[in-house]
Parts: structure tokens; sequence; C-alpha cells
């Protein structure tokens, strides 16, 4: 029977006994790029941690860090699903997985939250 378990620890770290098993992988990492922080929306900026919100000077450090990891983490098959600030990185991040990672990936797509916003890449492993 699959099971759904949380685990909390940095990145990849608290699942190396699981690496190259996981079905499924779905992240929200930090997106923001660092020149914008200032400038979010109080119920953000004030309440939520740096850590979880700034993702280096184009937002893309983490994501791409992700993008690494995947590879290691899932299974032949396995499914990801990544959240970004927008249109610019989605496509910028799915070029990536298609062109720039060993084709490794497959079926990715850029998916719009409920605002019509392309927030979203989605796609399975090789």
């Amino acid at each position: 029977m699959d099971k759904v378990e949380i685990r909390q620890g940095s990145w990849f770290e608290p699942l190396e006994d699981v690496k190259g098993k996981l079905v499924g992988l779905v992240s929200n990492p930090p997106y923001i790029p660092s020149d914008q922080l200032f400038g979010l929306q109080a119920e953000v900026g004030k309440h939520e941690p740096r850590l979880a919100l700034d993702g280096g000077e184009n937002g893309m450090d983490d994501l791409l860090h992700l993008c690494e990891g995947t590879t290691l983490m899932l299974k032949p098959g396995g499914f990801f699903a990544f959240e970004t600030n927008g249109e610019k990185q989605s496509k910028f991040l799915a070029d990536f997985m298609v062109n720039n990672s060993k084709a490794v990936f497959r079926d990715v797509k850029i998916v719009a939250d409920f605002a019509g916003i392309e927030r979203f890449v989605t796609g399975f492993c090789h």
C-alpha cells in the first residue's frame, strides 16, 4: 500500500534512505528574487521568514537545486510539481528541465493557478 510520509530537514538530507524510490515530489520553495523581498504584501513579508521566501538573485536558486535533487530522489516514472512566482520563472524552469537536464524529465508542463497565473511546473522522471 502506498503511503504519505512527512519528513523535516534541509532539502534532501532527511530522504537519503529513500533515494531513487519516491513516487512523487511536491515543493513550494523560496522563489522570490532577493531584490523584491522588500516590496511584498504585508501578509507575506511580515509573517514569513526570509529563508522561506528568498530564492536568490533571480529567484531560481532553490528551484534549480530541486531539479538536481529530483533526478536523484524520484524513481522512474515519478511525478514532480514545483511552485514558481509566475510565468517568467515557470517558462525558464520548464525549458531548463526539458533542454538542460540530460533528458531525465518528460511530459513537463506549466499549469496555471486559479487566478490564471502560470505558476506550477509539473512532469515526470524517465
